[in-house]
């Protein structure tokens, strides 16, 4: 009994407890309907106060960090990164200067730091490389991959049963699908980004069969969140994906006039301000819009006027922004909001006025040095697996739209917890599918010339 009991702890490595500890956090990302900020949590005197609020996210994944460095610390090494050298500027650099600053301007009062400005960066960070290490082959991969999307799934055909049901709002079926400032539908978006992708790559099968009908089933959900940023978002992720097809020209050139006159439209329609309340009310006649025009034209008007107020603080401080600190509204909307917020609906604009100009740089930098890693005719060529190819493309798409469009019009990715998880671990399934696929390429070419050589 004892030999066996050793055996069994013998076979239990790091990876498989942190693939363990993933699956969990995969279920609280899904399934929990906490709220992704520090300030909106209730955890006693003390984390109230110094916004220290450890959620069960959290403690999860600093856990698994903390038994990876301390249990593996002899053998663990940091995974190798196109982005590790923008990762370690955010992290030592960045992020304690903007702590700094944020102490200096709130007058080194701790309770009026924005810490969520970077704990849920530092926490998808974590995430990126704990999935970089728990993933050790195609079929962890795979799994993983795979149980996510059920979750997802899951979640989206009971709270889509509850509305048809007309249930939605009693029992949660609204709340469940737009829950935690989108962070659930950010979830929706990167899943709905895999199954069209294998969807539109992948060979007619079973397997497709049962991914349309999964893709469906999320698309659904997110149009009944009424949210018009993730319908927007799944649209342009459709296009981007349909670009590396193998469509007819012609269809491709009528999805790059689409995705350019949306680009135009939502352009003018957010930064000048065109008045758009005749267009909304006629789409609200519809019920396109279940929502209240007025009230959709007002949001879009304090979202400008907080870009605004924003870039005149950056005005007094354009190199080192304000830190970690929350700022004060103008007189722009000060009829429509308080006067004090915590986050710009402008991810480039925050992170300059949280970060100061050389945290905005080392953002994009990061991002874009990863898109044109991963660009999707390298993963078509380098990716052999079809899933995983399709997999990888879905997911380049969804970071772009998230990182350089939907993100301009909404606070940042890293300010929610569901959403940063979410960005990253899709970076890390994208490298993982890459390095897989490079070491097959390598067994087989040595395989090859092994046979080539043997005698006979």
């Amino acid at each position: 009994m004892k030999n066996k009991i050793k055996i069994i702890f013998s076979q239990i490595t790091i990876s498989s407890i942190i693939r363990l500890g993933l699956i969990v956090m995969f279920f609280a990302i899904v399934f929990s309907l906490e709220s992704p900020f520090a300030y909106e949590q209730k955890a006693g005197f003390f984390f109230t106060k110094y916004f220290l609020n450890l959620r069960p996210v959290d403690v999860i994944i600093l856990s698994l960090f903390f038994f990876s460095v301390t249990t593996g610390f002899s053998n663990l090494r940091i995974p190798t990164t196109p982005i590790n050298k923008y990762i370690a500027i955010i992290l030592f650099i960045c992020i304690p200067f903007g702590f700094l600053s944020g102490l200096q301007i709130s007058g080194f009062a701790l309770e009026r730091l924005g810490i969520f400005d970077w704990k849920n960066l530092l926490l998808g960070i974590l995430t990126f490389y704990l999935a970089l290490i728990a993933i050790t082959n195609i079929h962890s991969l795979k799994f993983l991959l795979g149980l996510l999307l059920t979750f997802v799934v899951i979640k989206n055909t009971y709270s889509l049963g509850l509305i048809l049901l007309g249930r939605g709002i009693e029992f949660g079926g609204f709340e469940n699908i737009t829950n935690a400032e989108m962070g659930f539908l950010s979830t929706s978006l990167m899943a709905f980004s895999i199954m069209i992708s294998i969807a539109i790559f992948k060979k007619n099968n079973f397997q497709k069969i049962v991914i349309i009908i999964g893709a469906l089933v999320v698309s659904l959900a997110i149009v009944y969140s009424l949210r018009r940023g993730p319908v927007g978002s799944m649209i342009l992720i459709i296009i981007l994906i349909s670009l590396f097809a193998k469509f007819p020209k012609k269809v491709k050139l009528m999805t790059i006039f689409i995705l350019t006159g949306w680009g135009v439209f939502i352009g003018t329609y957010f930064i000048q301000g065109i008045d758009t309340e005749v267009l909304l009310r006629r789409l609200h006649s519809m019920n396109i819009f279940i929502d209240q025009p007025s009230k959709i034209y007002a949001t879009n008007i304090i979202h400008r006027g907080d870009i605004l107020d924003a870039l005149d603080i950056i005005k007094e401080h354009p190199i080192a922004g304000i830190g970690f600190a929350q700022y004060y509204k103008t007189s722009r909307i000060s009829k429509l909001l308080k006067e004090e917020s915590v986050e710009v609906h402008n991810s480039f604009i925050h992170t300059w006025l949280k970060m100061g100009i050389l945290g905005l740089i080392i953002y994009v930098f990061m991002f874009v040095s990863f898109l044109r890693y991963t660009y999707p005719k390298k993963l078509q060529k380098s990716i052999s697996d079809p899933s995983l190819r399709a997999t990888a493309i879905g997911l380049w798409a969804y970071i772009l739209v998230t990182v350089f469009i939907a993100d301009q019009v909404i606070p940042p990715f890293y300010l929610y917890f569901k959403r940063s998880a979410i960005v990253f671990l899709s970076m890390a399934v994208i490298l993982k599918a890459i390095e897989f696929s490079e070491e097959n390429n390598v067994s087989a070419k040595s395989f090859n010339h092994h046979s080539l050589i043997q005698p006979g």
